[in-house]
Parts: C-alpha cells; sequence; structure tokens
C-alpha cells in the first residue's frame, strides 16, 4: 500500500477542529415531519382571518392569545396527549417513547402542538426584516423557558418531567447517560422546530409552503442549532462591504479549487452539494438575479455566508466519512484533501509533509539571502553616491578662482 505523509487521525483533528467553527447545517428533508427549522418569529397577535381559522381547527378559544401565554397554559396538555393509532407520526406520546432509545427524538416533540402562528404574510415580513426572526424568537423563548426549564436553567422544570411521567423521564435520563442538560436543550429546540412545523401546516397554498421551506425554515433551523439553554447567543457583529467582498472571494477560490481537482480527476466528497451551495452564494449577490434582488442586503449578504459556511460543511463532512471507512484514502486524494484545508483554515502550511517543510526553510533561506542582497546593494550605491559627492567636491575647488 502507497504511503502519504499525513495520518488519518491528523486529517481527522483539522476536520473537527474547523467543524467546530462552522455553523453546521443540514438542508431540510421533503418529508414535512423531518425538516429542521430554526426560530421564527412568534406573533402575539394573529390578524382576524388568523384567528377564525385557528378557532376552527383549536380546542381553545385563546388561539388570540400571545403565543407565550398559550405556550405556557396549554404545553403540558400537550405532553400528556395519549396515543393515537390513526394520527400523525410525531405525537408527543410516541416521541417520549423513542427518545427513550435516542434522546434526539424530543427536538420534534412539539411537532404537533397546535399553537398560534403568524399567517404566511406576516412571518414573510419578520424574515424580510434583518434579524426579525431571531429578535422575535429570543422575546418569546424569555417568556418560554421558564416555565419549560428550572429555575437555574440546568434541566426540564419539574412541571414538564410531571407531564412527561417521571418513569419516562428516567428512562429518557438513562439512555443520555444522565445529563439533564442534554434533554432539556432538546426542548428548548423544539419549541422553535415546532412552532416552524405549525407554521408550515397552517399554510394552505403549496406555493407559499414552497417559499417558506425555501427560506423561512431553514433560517429557523438555523436559529435552532444555536440556541442554548439561555436563549439565543448574542448575534454576531454586522457584515460590513469587506466581509461582502471577501465571502465572494473565498466562494470564487473554493469553486476553482473544484473545478481543478475535476480536471485533475479527483473526486471531491460532496462536490455537488458543494458547487450548489457556492451557486446560491454567486445567485444571492448578483443585482441581477430577480429571486434574490428584492431581499433586503442585510439578507442577502447572511444568506450568502451562510451558504458559503454550508459548502465548507459540506466538504468537512464528506472527508469525515471518508476516513470512517476502513480503505484508506489514495495519497492523490489526501494531497487535494490538504489543498482544500488549506484553503478554508487560510493555513497554507497546514499538515505539511517533510519535503513541504524543507522547501518552505530553503524559501525562508533565499528570502534572507534576497534582503540581504538588496542591502549590500543600498550600501553599495550609497557609498558610490558618496565617493562621487566628494569627488565632485574636490574638482570644484580645485577651478576656484581666487583674488
Amino acid at each position: 500500500m502507497a504511503k502519504f505523509d499525513v495520518s488519518q487521525s491528523q486529517l481527522w483533528t483539522i476536520l473537527n477542529a474547523q467543524q467546530n467553527k462552522k455553523q453546521h447545517t443540514n438542508s431540510p428533508s421533503k418529508e414535512v415531519k423531518k425538516f429542521d427549522m430554526s426560530e421564527a418569529q412568534l406573533w402575539a397577535i394573529l390578524n382576524a382571518q388568523q384567528n377564525k381559522k385557528q378557532q376552527i381547527s383549536s380546542p381553545s378559544d385563546e388561539k388570540g392569545d400571545s403565543y407565550i401565554k398559550f405556550f405556557n397554559k396549554h404545553s403540558r396538555e400537550h405532553l400528556k396527549k395519549e396515543y393515537d393509532p390513526n394520527g400523525n407520526a410525531n405525537q408527543p406520546s410516541k416521541i417520549i417513547k423513542d427518545a427513550q432509545s435516542s434522546i434526539g427524538a424530543l427536538s420534534r416533540i412539539f411537532d404537533e402542538y397546535d399553537c398560534p402562528t403568524p399567517n404566511y404574510e406576516e412571518i414573510n415580513t419578520i424574515y424580510q426584516k434583518p434579524n426579525g426572526l431571531r429578535e422575535h424568537i429570543q422575546e418569546n423563548l424569555k417568556g418560554i423557558i421558564p416555565v419549560l426549564l428550572n429555575e437555574d436553567r440546568t434541566a426540564l422544570h419539574p412541571d414538564v418531567i410531571e407531564a412527561i411521567g417521571p418513569e419516562n423521564y428516567k428512562a429518557i435520563l438513562k439512555n443520555a447517560q444522565g445529563d439533564e442538560r442534554a434533554i432539556a436543550q432538546q426542548f428548548v429546540q423544539a419549541v422553535i422546530l415546532g412552532y416552524g412545523q405549525r407554521i408550515y401546516q397552517n399554510t394552505d397554498d403549496q406555493n407559499l409552503k414552497d417559499n417558506l421551506y425555501n427560506t423561512v425554515l431553514p433560517a429557523l433551523g438555523k436559529l435552532a442549532e444555536k440556541v442554548t439553554l439561555q436563549g439565543l447567543p448574542e448575534q454576531s457583529r454586522e457584515l460590513v462591504p469587506a466581509d461582502i467582498l471577501d465571502t465572494l472571494i473565498m466562494s470564487r477560490g473554493l469553486l476553482k479549487l473544484l473545478n481543478e481537482a475535476n480536471t485533475a480527476g479527483v473526486e471531491i466528497p460532496n462536490c455537488r452539494s458543494m458547487k450548489d451551495k457556492l451557486g446560491t452564494v454567486f445567485d444571492v449577490m448578483d443585482p441581477k438575479n430577480e429571486d434574490y434582488n428584492m431581499l433586503p442586503e442585510a439578507t442577502k449578504i447572511c444568506k450568502a455566508r451562510e451558504n458559503y459556511d454550508e459548502a465548507i460543511n459540506s466538504f468537512i463532512t464528506g472527508v469525515r466519512d471518508i476516513l470512517k471507512k476502513d480503505e484508506i484514502p489514495k495519497p492523490k486524494e489526501v494531497s487535494w484533501f490538504k489543498k482544500f484545508l488549506r484553503f478554508i483554515t487560510s493555513n497554507e502550511k497546514l499538515l505539511q509533509n517533510a519535503d513541504e517543510k524543507r522547501y518552505d526553510q530553503q524559501f525562508k533561506v533565499l528570502s534572507k539571502i534576497e534582503d540581504l542582497n538588496k542591502k549590500l546593494n543600498s550600501l553599495s550605491q550609497e557609498k558610490n553616491i558618496s565617493s562621487e559627492h566628494e569627488h565632485t567636491h574636490e574638482h570644484g575647488n580645485g577651478n576656484r578662482m581666487t583674488f
């Protein structure tokens, strides 16, 4: 078997480090019950038409109340609902049972929670506003978390545990290896994901559903991934024009690498997905693109950056999957993986082999020699100028007239 100067463990370490820096987001599934959303902004009061619709489909007349009040009053009832064999897949009783094998199931425990939501026009208006979804969700989480979690925000609220059933909770906790925070985290995410699911379900028009699926729901999914037991973390600084240019430059550079790898006959994992994401970056920032030119500038910038990050994440995930296999990648493939990782991390010295390190040292020596030559040349020129000046001075004195 051919040897190459980088171990799988080295690649694995770098991939994990890079993975932690990126906002990892999976594209939502076309199955409605499975797509991952993040935060949606929960509008407190529905308009008259929405109120009428909710009153028809809801067991409660309080659909017009704020989402926070509704959640705080009825969420326990939802968790206590008995299993309906003719009901939808993500019924709370089924989720609670599934969570005893995998706590990740808990992130869908509010998928079937029939709560008040904004209509399409309302949620789209929120989405179009820069940081609109984040700000609205954050405010609602402030009102919901106190009744969802305990006072220290380290575990579920005792009333929630009672609604789940103490024995069920013990079984879930055992599966979570005693990590109550992990269980609580799933519930906080479930609030956001379930709200997005309800927005989708409450929208009748298929075209509007598709629009939600491609815009609002992915944005909600990203927020759900970022949320903590304290709520959403502080928003990062707003992108400035330099960041926009950087995203475009990096996207073009990454696409260039993909094309070069293809020309070299090297198959880069998740190449198609990466190109799709990079294509979206270019489309979003293209002022002539009719699909995006009506979006607010801040929204376009964020969307471009998110797609670039997703392209990077696709590569990292693909390489990690390859490294999990027993078959060792070919040296040529590893060489290209290194090229991509160096590009992603902006570190040309990443995973250098012996020859590359030797070349780097030689280059440094050559650079020092070149600098020394420049200094010597500069000193020589200064000496020549000084000599010429002295010669001119002496020659001038010899011709000076005396009286």
